[in-house]
Parts: structure tokens; C-alpha cells; sequence
């Protein structure tokens, strides 16, 4: 407790930190406009109050704390997997209403487990925040980044069409593929795509199924590269333009690769936050519907 003249000059200013655990979470300060007798009672009265400010204010922080540890990735800072699963919901059900689009991108790290037996899990644990890192570096804001278990990461574009999220999920592989670490390694990823009305329903689980379908289908068709997963409906009816006439190609899934990719305009380079042509090797596989992911999951 501090009593001295205030900074004018003129009467008593008495100053009496708040205290928790040792640390000093603000200070009470009380002037008085004309120097008088100071009185006990008074100034006991004031380290009461400080107490029970202190008290409220560390509860305040540990439940800030239970909050943020619910729903954030204690190591990466990134949502938890629970957390992503309550916004998608929240998205896709809103994108429901107002007839928008959404989509799903799922990516894996390739040969993630080498750096941990080769480098230590210190090394992986690093390698997982520098994910992370690049991810929101090369995200829009409102997109919501996940690590969703592991070395599997979830990104959810919100308003973004298939054609948008190909052209995302191939710019964070190429960004992924030349970026060296800390540790001096290169590590590169699998993608999964998937989105909705153009693949799936509504339900959130049909739009994590697909995508994952699609993961699994870029692991098996050798990694470090980009799986679309399309609907049957979709490829099979003309109510919606197929992938190749939105992407202005048409010599089959050889064209779609990110090299080949037209200049979409300015509106879509804003949409994905990068041009819509990639110069780099990306590949894209597309699959429409199951049966084309059991023949992804069949073949080595």
C-alpha cells in the first residue's frame, strides 16, 4: 500500500495493489480532494475490497483458461477438433438457410512419423506449430483452421465453391512442399476436398465422410497431392456444371492439374486468397463418388 500527494499536489492519494497467487493484477487507487486525518477503518475497508477483487478476478482468469484449453489445441493454439465440430455444424447449417456454398479440406502429413523417431517428438511437436503457423499465414481470416487429430489438420472455407477449394488446397501443398523447417527438413502433405451442395447434403458427418474418403484416396494415390471427391449426382446430372467446365478444361482429369488452371478473374483470386493459376506440380485427383474411392483405395 502506497500513501503519498497525488500528482496535483493537493490532498491524500492512497494506492493498494490487487493481489492473486503472488502476481499484481491491477491497483486500486483512491485521491482525495483535501488532505485530511487518514482513518483505519477507511483504509482497511479498501484492502478488503482489494482482496475480493483479486479472488473474482483469478476466477475469472482459470475459467478463461478451462475455456480456452475446451476448445484450443494446447500445443498448435489452433481449434480442437471439438471445437471445429460445433462451428461446422453452426456453418453448415447457416450456409443451409442462405443457400450458400462450403467446403471441407482435410490434409495429412507425409512421412510425419520419420521426423518423430528420427528427430524426437520435440522436433514433431515443432513441426506440428510451423503447420499451423503456415496454414493461418496462407488462410483467410474467416476461414476456421483446425488440427483435428495427430498430424491431420481441417480447414473449412466458408462461401467457397469446389473450383475455390482445389485452388486453396493445391497453394498450401505447394507452400507446405518448399518450405524447410527448423530442423531442415522438408515435409510435404495429402489433401482431401470436399464440398458442399456440389457433393454432399446438409449433414456435417456426410461432408467429413466425403473429405476424408478423399484423403485416403491422395494417400493412395502416392501422396503430396490433391483428391476431389464429387458426388455420382453431380457427375451424372446436368443440373450443375461439371468441374471441368467450371475450370475451363476439357481433356479429362489430366487438365485440371493446377498448371493448367485458366485464370479464373479477380473475384475468385479474392475468394481463395491467391491467383487461380499455379505454376507448380500439383496434382488433382477427382473422384466421383464411392465407387471411384474403392478403385483409389485399390490400386498402390
Amino acid at each position: 500500500m502506497w500513501e503519498g500527494p497525488p500528482a496535483s499536489g493537493t490532498g491524500v492519494e492512497l494506492a493498494v495493489p490487487v493481489r492473486a497467487g503472488g502476481s499484481v493484477l491491477g491497483v486500486i487507487e483512491v485521491r482525495c480532494e483535501r488532505a485530511r486525518e487518514r482513518e483505519l477503518d477507511w483504509v482497511t475497508a479498501l484492502a478488503d475490497v482489494a482482496s475480493l477483487l483479486a479472488l473474482f478476478l483469478k476466477r475469472q482468469h482459470a475459467e478463461a483458461d478451462l475455456q480456452r484449453f475446451a476448445r484450443y489445441d494446447s500445443l498448435t493454439g489452433l481449434p480442437n477438433r471439438s471445437f471445429f465440430l460445433d462451428t461446422l455444424e453452426r456453418t453448415l447449417s447457416r450456409a443451409g438457410r442462405q443457400r450458400t456454398r462450403s467446403a471441407l479440406v482435410f490434409l495429412d502429413l507425409d512421412g510425419f512419423k520419420a521426423v518423430n523417431d528420427e528427430l524426437g517428438h520435440a522436433t514433431g511437436d515443432e513441426t506440428l506449430r510451423g503447420v499451423g503457423e503456415l496454414l493461418l499465414k496462407h488462410s483467410r481470416g474467416i476461414n476456421v483452421i483446425c488440427r483435428y487429430g495427430g498430424d491431420e489438420f481441417a480447414v473449412l472455407l466458408v462461401e467457397t465453391p469446389k473450383a475455390g477449394a482445389q485452388i486453396y488446397a493445391g497453394r498450401i501443398r505447394h507452400v507446405l512442399e518448399h518450405h524447410i523447417f527448423p530442423h531442415g527438413r522438408r515435409i510435404s502433405a495429402s489433401f482431401g476436398v470436399a464440398t458442399l451442395p456440389e457433393d454432399v447434403g446438409a449433414a456435417a458427418e456426410d461432408l467429413l465422410r466425403a473429405a476424408d474418403e478423399a484423403l485416403y484416396a491422395a494417400k493412395r494415390a502416392g501422396r503430396n497431392c490433391v483428391s476431389a471427391h464429387e458426388s455420382v449426382a453431380a457427375t451424372a446430372g446436368a443440373a450443375s456444371p461439371a468441374l471441368p467446365e467450371i475450370l475451363g478444361a476439357s481433356d479429362g482429369p489430366s487438365a485440371w492439374l493446377p498448371h493448367a488452371l485458366p485464370d479464373a478473374g479477380p473475384a475468385l483470386e479474392a475468394l481463395v486468397g491467391a491467383r487461380s493459376t499455379m505454376r507448380d506440380e500439383a496434382g488433382v485427383v477427382v473422384l466421383s463418388g464411392r465407387a471411384d474411392v474403392r478403385a483409389a483405395r485399390s490400386t498402390s
